[in-house]
C-alpha cells in the first residue's frame, strides 16, 4: 500500500502520516493471487472432507440404528418367541427372569437375553 500525507482530511492538523488506501493499488482480482489460489484450494479440499465425513455419519447412524432394532424385542415378539402369554411375561419381568426397558411407553426385551431364557427353557 502507499503510504502518503492526508493532510486534507486531517481535522487535527497533525502532521503525522496516515497511511491511505488507494484503490488502484489493490489487485483488481485477489483470487489471481497465488496465495488466494492456495487458500481457495485448500477450503474446497475441506469442504470435500468435510462431505465425505458427513456421508460416513450418515452411514454410521442408520447401521447403528439398524443394529438398535435387531438388537431389541417388542413384547409381541417375545411373546411369540417365547410361546408364552402376556400373563406369563409380565411374571417373567415379576420374578427378574426376563430384562426389559420402557422407551416410549412400550417394553423393550434385549434379543440376546430373550435367547438365553429361550434356550434354558427347552
Amino acid at each position: 500500500m502507499d503510504k502518503e500525507v492526508n493532510n486534507q482530511n486531517n481535522p487535527t492538523g497533525n502532521t503525522e502520516e496516515t497511511p491511505t488506501i488507494h484503490w488502484h493499488s489493490l489487485p483488481q482480482h485477489p483470487e489471481n493471487l497465488p496465495e488466494m489460489a492456495e487458500m481457495a484450494r485448500l477450503f474446497q479440499q475441506a469442504a470435500n472432507d468435510f462431505d465425505r465425513v458427513k456421508k460416513a455419519m450418515v452411514l454410521l447412524c442408520y447401521e447403528m440404528k439398524v443394529d438398535k432394532q435387531a438388537e431389541w424385542l417388542n413384547s409381541a415378539e417375545v411373546l411369540a418367541m417365547l410361546r408364552i402369554s402376556k400373563r406369563t411375561l409380565q411374571e417373567y419381568r415379576d420374578k427378574k427372569l426376563i430384562g426389559f426397558t420402557k422407551m416410549g411407553g412400550r417394553m423393550h426385551y434385549n434379543r440376546k437375553k430373550v435367547m438365553e431364557l429361550l434356550n434354558r427353557k427347552n
